[in-house]
């Protein structure tokens, strides 16, 4: 999971991500005493990779016990709101002029640059499910998300995956295809909207930017209770499906003992090069293996 170092942190507020384009045009992180605390972990300050923004931003909100930093746009220049007009707007919505007062960010998860595992065509191992974009492992990201390939993953890997897949289907009878019922789609009923919140606050207290094997232990022991608990509903399936997609993260993020981009362990916080490739979790009726350091070489 990469982490979006500077989101919009407004009690209420859906999350909204300010560019990192801000910070290339000047814009500056600082707590609340206007101190730029990020230049003490990395003398590129704002414009260090995002993960060592993120994290430092992380860490200090657990030092001071704020729900949030504040991004100063005012060193850009008069012509801020003109520039980034989407991001101007949506501060105005909040009450923030960004030409005369800091904007309240935190980090939160942004982008996943794991998932899937996929040949070039997006084919899985499940015979007919194809995957492409965000979800998919494709290789186009590193232990960063390199911004501009998720140019690839849509341009390149989604026609790609269309292709590969409506062949697939020229290769079945039409009698054996599935007709799905596509109805308008249900409201959550209260047991699965609970199942997602407790995912929400179990991920962000012990999967975030910065993560320790007891809190991966932790959240493994709850993700595996939801799991565990079965909803009736449609909804409450969806809700069961993304605990086990969180399941799944949790017990990654655990098994890499290491820091690495995007992954960073305070109890292993070098990176060791017997880690070094790609790790692929097979998971079948709650039994998992990995395949260490396989095929790295996209």
């Amino acid at each position: 999971v990469q982490f979006h170092p500077t989101v919009l942190a407004i009690s209420g507020s859906p999350a909204f991500l300010i560019s990192e384009a801000l910070r290339g045009a000047g814009a500056v992180v600082t707590d609340r005493a206007g101190r730029r605390f990020l230049l003490d972990t990395d003398p590129r300050g704002e414009l260090a990779p995002r993960d060592i923004v993120a994290r430092t931003i992380w860490q200090e909100l657990a030092r001071t016990g704020e729900k949030s930093v504040l991004l100063d746009c005012r060193p850009v220049g008069g012509d801020t709101a003109v520039r980034f007009p989407a991001i101007a707007a949506r501060c105005i919505d909040h009450g923030i002029d960004i030409t005369a007062t800091p904007i309240p960010i935190a980090p939160a998860a942004h982008y996943m640059i794991g998932g899937i595992r996929t040949d070039i065509d997006g084919a899985t191992s499940v015979p007919g499910l194809y995957a492409c974009g965000e979800v998919a492992s494709t290789g186009v990201h590193g232990a960063n998300r390199l911004a501009s390939n998720s140019l690839l993953e849509g341009a390149v890997f989604g026609p790609r995956t269309m292709e590969a897949a409506l062949r697939g289907l020229a290769e079945v009878a039409p009698s054996a295809l599935p007709v799905a019922d596509v109805g308008s789609a249900p409201l959550e009923d209260p047991p699965a909207a609970e199942a997602r919140s407790r995912i929400a606050r179990v991920m962000g207290r012990d999967c975030g930017v910065v993560r320790h094997g007891k809190g991966l232990r932790a959240a493994l022991g709850e993700l595996d209770d939801i799991v565990a608990t079965p909803i009736g509903s449609l909804s409450g399936r969806s809700a069961h499906l993304s605990a086990v997609a969180a399941y799944c993260i949790a017990n990654a993020a655990l098994y890499r003992e290491e820091s690495r981009g995007a992954h960073y362990r305070d109890d292993h916080p070098d990176t060791s090069h017997q880690w070094h490739g790609v790790t692929v979790m097979h998971t079948t009726r709650g039994a998992t293996t990995h395949d260490r350091n396989v095929a790295a070489d996209h």
